[in-house]
């Protein structure tokens, strides 16, 4: 059984959220530009309930066809908050990454290329999926 991820961009630059295995609430961001620059980091105490929550988030927000942005958590501890915009039948995201929660000194700011939104919402809701099993 693979491990489900949350995936947005892809090829060039791109951010991925997984679950680490046999660690409950503990996420592995990994970001990557071009494959010469990356991040890679865990982050803790994120209940599994906060993920999908994000993930419906970033579903409902494709709906509505503007721009939106979506924390992955509401707290402090917070290490991924996106930004998307749509771009014709796709949708392109910035996502700025913070390590230590919310602190601005510690930050990564990502620009990830458009992907369409049907192709969006079903790696989305299997992820959803994945995790809701």
């Amino acid at each position: 059984m693979t491990t489900p991820e949350l995936r947005l961009g892809y090829g060039r630059a791109e951010l991925v959220l997984a679950p680490l295995p046999g660690r409950p609430d503990s996420w592995r961001l990994t970001a990557s530009w071009y494959g010469k620059l990356s991040a890679d980091f865990e982050a803790e105490y994120i209940e599994t309930a906060e993920v999908i929550e994000f993930t419906d988030r970033l579903i409902a927000g494709m709906d509505e066809g503007e721009p939106f942005t979506a924390r992955l958590t509401s707290g402090r501890n917070n290490p991924l908050h996106v930004y998307a915009v749509p771009v014709e039948d796709a949708f392109g995201f910035q996502a700025q990454l913070t390590p230590d929660g919310d602190d601005p000194e510690a930050e990564l700011t990502l620009e990830l290329d458009h992907v369409s939104t049907a192709e969006l919402r079903t790696d989305f809701e299997e992820f959803r999926r994945s995790l809701a099993s």
